[in-house]
């Protein structure tokens, strides 16, 4: 198969969505027959209005160079966030479009200070590029019920979850005092839709019962952040790391016999958490949310994590200290890669890209 990808942003290794692009490519070098892919040129710092022109500009003239003038003929263009994309031209060139849908977009800026006149021009434009899509790939089952329900498209349709982007080649348990104090972690960014006050009472809760520390480990920089790193830093047995690089992430994820993972029902999809995968990739038992997609059947499908109602701390802690809270050792650890790896890796969850591609071009 001959796919082009064209990404309307930055692609930056470093970032929640550049690590999954990244990952995307990867595969999909390694998968197809023909592969290539475009993104924004300039990563956005200074002069905002004039790097976006820039970078649109430049994006734009890619993408027809790519269609008009390639000598491969390419069987799908796949986009993510790129709504000026020409659209006719792939028409005329019997191109498959697919849309992949990670956030309903208008949510999140309606947040900000963006006007209301420019996100409803924003929102009649990429609700229009949908509906123009032959498919459209939703990181979550609610995306896709938001979608149908609210906006009435009704595309045929992919529910594909993010992947593993790390994997180790044995369980790696990292070496610590001998105690039988259990170490808790949740290692990531942290935002109001991540939910980490929902933690707070659970931790409470759960230090006067056992012998354990919890780990707080990422930094935004923003007001909230430092307001919740505030409230966590008065709690007994935690600690806040406020750093947010890859390596030190992934000390403290390797640190971990329990990583937490909850999130705020504030949006109409919790979308797909990097963070979960790598949690997994290193063979971590992970605490979420029960009954939430992305999250509680991903848990569910490696056979080992806990899942909770963080609503409710006071059954969250009784759950959790009934399934047996226990220090994590190299079989716990290998079961669960192997099992992601199975499961949940990029190679997985490209294999299945192509198959619904063959199927739409049927």
């Amino acid at each position: 198969m001959k796919i082009y990808y064209s990404l309307g942003f930055y692609l930056d290794p470093h970032t929640g969505r550049g690590v999954g692009s990244y990952n995307k490519i990867k595969q999909l070098l390694a998968l197809c027959d023909q592969f290539r892919s475009s993104s924004y040129l300039i990563k956005r710092k200074n002069g905002y209005l004039f790097n976006k022109l820039l970078n649109v500009t430049f994006l734009w003239f890619k993408d027809v160079f790519e269609l008009l003038f390639q000598t491969c003929r390419f069987d799908v263009v796949i986009l993510r966030d790129n709504l000026l994309f020409p659209i006719w031209i792939a028409r005329m060139k019997g191109v498959l479009v697919c849309s992949e849908v990670h956030a309903v977009p208008w949510e999140e800026l309606g947040q900000s200070k963006v006007k209301h006149f420019f996100v409803s021009l924003y929102r009649l434009r990429y609700l229009s590029l949908l509906k123009k899509s032959d498919g459209l790939i939703f990181n979550n089952p609610s995306l896709r019920d938001y979608f149908q329900e609210s906006e009435g498209i009704y595309n045929p349709h992919l529910i594909s979850y993010n992947g593993l982007s790390l994997f180790n080649d044995y369980p790696f348990v990292y070496a610590r005092e001998e105690s039988q104090r259990i170490y808790f972690v949740y290692a990531g960014n942290i935002y109001p839709w991540h939910g980490l006050e929902l933690l707070i009472p659970i931790v409470s809760e759960l230090s006067s019962k056992i012998e354990m520390t919890f780990f707080l480990v990422g930094d935004t920089g923003s007001s909230y952040a430092r307001k919740v790193q505030a409230m966590f830093e008065e709690l007994r047995d935690c600690k806040v790391v406020r750093e947010a690089s890859a390596d030190v992430l992934l000390k403290y994820i390797r640190k971990a016999d329990y990583c937490f993972l909850p999130t705020m029902d504030t949006r109409s999809s919790p979308g797909s958490p990097i963070k979960l995968f790598d949690y997994l990739a290193e063979g971590k038992r992970v605490i979420t949310q029960k009954d939430c997609p992305g999250y509680s059947d991903v848990v569910e499908s490696v056979g080992d994590g806990i899942l909770v109602n963080f609503y409710e701390p006071e059954t969250a802690v009784q759950k959790m200290i009934s399934e047996g809270l226990s220090r994590s050792n190299s079989e716990i650890e290998q079961s669960i890669i192997s099992k992601s790896k199975d499961m949940h890796s990029w190679r997985f969850r490209m294999l299945q890209w192509i198959k619904f591609f063959k199927t739409l071009k049927e």
